[in-house]
């Protein structure tokens, strides 16, 4: 579902175009319509990439924290260079999908942000609390770079932003004076 979006978009996929020319439609694959289709690809897509971010940073040796945020954040620009067309859903299909993937990506980008919030203090942060908004910031300015990447940007684009982004991760969890 997500390649197909990806390579169709959102609103011109039709079924055939998932489940192959046996002219299958959205309840032979168990799915009311294609929204539902559409989220439930979604959701195990955010999750996975999730979980390999955080196995990413986990894996960091040592005990900074920027180096397993940055880990992380590579994880998600492999994806754009990796795989574009499932990127291009999750990041922009998934905007002009129906009520219940837009509920899915909200979610999964919560989600993101208390996984690296949490990573960020499991990898011992001296400051303490970042400000409440810190990881939802990074989630959305990462979203918003690889968007823009997709959309006909700069190819490479997050990659290049990825120690920009962790800096100002670190510069947000740092303690005051």
């Amino acid at each position: 579902m997500l390649l197909a979006c990806g390579e169709h978009g959102y609103r011109s996929v039709k079924a055939e175009e998932v489940c192959g020319e046996r002219g299958a439609c959205w309840a032979a694959m168990s799915f009311a319509d294609k929204d539902e289709c559409f989220a439930a690809a979604y959701e195990h897509a955010a999750e996975e990439l999730s979980r390999r971010m955080a196995l990413a940073a986990d894996q960091v040796p040592g005990p900074g924290r920027r180096g397993g945020i940055e880990a992380a954040l590579a994880i998600l620009a492999d994806l754009l260079s990796e795989r574009p067309a499932v990127a291009r859903s999750l990041l922009i299909e998934a905007r002009g999908a129906g009520p219940r993937t837009q509920a899915a990506r909200v979610r999964a980008l919560a989600e993101l942000g208390e996984v690296i919030d949490e990573r960020w203090r499991h990898l011992g942060s001296p400051g303490g609390d970042a400000p409440r908004m810190a990881a939802p910031f990074i989630v959305a300015a990462t979203e918003t770079i690889a968007a823009q990447e997709l959309s006909g940007g700069e190819a490479g684009a997050l990659r290049t932003a990825i120690p920009d982004l962790a800096q100002m991760l670190e510069e947000a969890y740092s303690p005051v004076g």
